[in-house]
């Protein structure tokens, strides 16, 4: 089947909505915290770490969800954890009934959930977006993060007003029922949704049959012919189409007296198809009837255990594996800079979306009906997110600017600049205008790293984006769950170190921003000093690698007889 030349574009809106539902619905608690702690009577340390238990799960399933999404592909790794996450999301209120260990065990399931979205998508976006466009589809993705925000706080707002904190889960946790019929039937390799009307085949009219693509592997050959249908024959049992057929032929030939004409071994008459068929799945039946003898003459414990044992192997195997080649890519500062620059830069992303519409409560006297200040930033944010993309790939396809230059030069303002404006939105204390003015241009600033830092594996790691960007994001996530309690414990704490209370609630705000702007400049700094354009040696296969020693070698040899000469 021919690719669908706008293939891409369709994965990219498809995965962004999924992107777009994924924070809306880590994000709407960030509103209803207020209103959860005054039903439970929770201060602010138990705030923050009913927001910052999010991270614990969030953490786990990104390197495993990297892993999955770029040996088998991220399509069903998506559809599994969007599943997980939205009905976490929706048991969010029955668990806060309950007591707050079960609040904050579903807080963590909903983390699990969430955790492979991020590498599932990097996953696809290298596999079957064009390199040229790779920047702007990053962008794409990533501004829905902050549209989804947006939305969240915008939604959350207004739900809460009329029915209730509890029904702003429960409506998140539903909208999932909307994606699944748009993304269960698109293939991301041809770009086409393959969905096809079906009259007979005994399955009643008028049904609808996702056409699903079989494995290249496994054999085609015709089943019963009153059905019409088409069977699959692992090769472990049949081995390749070619080769049954000519193993039939071959038992034909000996099979009949007459040197192979007319009929086979049951009789005249029959089609090389149909005798085919009629072989080849009587040798399944044999082959069944022997592995069912062998393990028959033995006592069935000892065919479990030997079953389990060769089970609890292969995982350890496995995860030896997979820790041998996490080892291999930490070798690389190019995958550091992707892991600390993530790092330093979440302290300012998580610590604001958690904490943003208490800031402008008590700092400015927004009230929380004022839903535009807390969600305007995020606005600014995804706008911005999405032009840097564009620009990255038009610098770097169109003038051909170098990529580790575009790289650096984005994520350092990306940092700096969010840096210097929290700052003056907490010391040129003016009006609440002014200071969501600040915060957006800061915010807006910050999503300039999707042109930066967002991007790096897919140049250094095209081969393993997805595993390379779940390493960073999982440091991304230490540093939310670092940077949410630290700044609750911070503000509680902090208030108390003036004699006026009024004072000392403006100036733990300040605090709190000198703190995520200290970690923003440092990770500018080391971002700017390890990254690279390069691909990395761990993210090539041996082949390659041979490949380049022997053409290394072939330059030198011409030298080396020269020498000799």
């Amino acid at each position: 089947m021919n690719k669908n030349p706008w293939g891409h574009w369709v994965l990219l809106t498809l995965t962004s909505l999924a992107v777009f539902i994924s924070y809306a619905d880590r994000s709407n608690i960030s509103y209803a915290i207020s209103d959860m702690a005054e039903t439970y009577n929770w201060d602010e340390t138990v705030k923050g770490l009913v927001m910052g238990s999010f991270l614990a799960g969030y953490c786990v399933t990104q390197w495993i969800g990297g892993l999955l999404a770029d040996k088998f592909g991220g399509k069903h790794v998506l559809s599994l954890g969007l599943f997980f996450w939205s009905l976490f999301t929706a048991l969010t209120p029955v668990a806060a009934d309950m007591n707050l260990l079960v609040l904050l065990l579903c807080r963590v399931g909903l983390g699990l959930g969430e955790g492979v979205s991020l590498p599932a998508v990097h996953s696809m976006i290298s596999r079957h977006v064009p390199h040229s466009v790779q920047s702007s589809g990053v962008a794409i993705v990533t501004a829905a993060c902050y549209l989804g925000t947006s939305a969240a706080f915008m939604i959350t707002s207004h739900l809460m007003l009329a029915y209730g904190w509890k029904s702003t889960f429960f409506l998140f946790g539903a909208v999932a029922v909307l994606w699944f019929p748009l993304w269960l039937p698109f293939d991301p390799h041809t770009g086409w949704f393959h969905v096809r009307f079906v009259c007979d085949g005994g399955r009643g009219a008028g049904s609808l049959e996702r056409e699903m693509e079989r494995p290249a592997e496994y054999a085609r050959v015709p089943t019963d012919v009153e059905t019409g249908g088409e069977g699959i024959i692992p090769p472990r049992i049949l081995g390749s189409p070619e080769k049954l057929v000519s193993q039939e032929t071959d038992e034909e030939t000996e099979g009949d007296g007459d040197g192979g004409h007319g009929g086979g071994r049951g009789g005249g008459g029959q089609s090389p198809t149909t005798t085919a068929q009629s072989s080849a799945m009587g040798r399944v039946e044999r082959r069944d009837v022997d592995i069912g003898g062998g393990d028959a003459q033995r006592p069935m414990e000892a065919v479990e255990e030997e079953g389990t044992t060769k089970t609890q192997w292969q995982c350890v195997a496995g995860l030896v594996v997979a820790v041998q080649k996490t080892l291999k890519f930490l070798r690389h500062k190019e995958v550091w800079s992707i892991i600390l620059g993530q790092y330093f830069q979440s302290w300012g992303l998580w610590g604001l979306l958690s904490w943003m519409p208490d800031f402008f409560h008590e700092f400015y006297g927004v009230d929380k009906e004022d839903w535009i200040f807390a969600t305007g930033p995020y606005v600014i944010q995804g706008i911005c997110g999405m032009l840097s993309g564009a620009a990255a790939d038009l610098l770097i396809s169109r003038w051909k600017v170098r990529t580790l230059r575009v790289r650096q030069v984005l994520q350092v303002v990306s940092m700096i600049g969010p840096a210097v404006f929290l700052m003056l939105a907490v010391l040129d204390v003016r009006e609440k205008f002014v200071g969501s003015l600040y915060v957006g241009i800061g915010t807006g600033l910050s999503a300039l790293s999707l042109g930066g830092v967002s991007v790096v594996q897919l140049d250094v790691a095209p081969q393993n984006a997805g595993f390379v960007f779940s390493l960073g994001n999982t440091a991304a996530i230490f540093a939310g769950l670092l940077a949410v309690p630290i700044s609750g414990k911070l503000l509680d704490v902090a208030q108390t170190w003036w004699e006026d209370p009024a004072e000392g609630e403006k100036n733990r705000w300040k605090i709190v921003m000198l703190l995520f702007a200290v970690h923003y400049a440092v990770g500018a700094f080391l971002f700017a000093a390890l990254c690279g354009d390069e691909r990395i040696e761990a993210d090539k296969s041996t082949r390659e690698l041979r490949q380049e020693e022997e053409e290394g070698s072939q330059k030198s040899h011409p030298s080396q007889e020269g020498e000799g000469r």
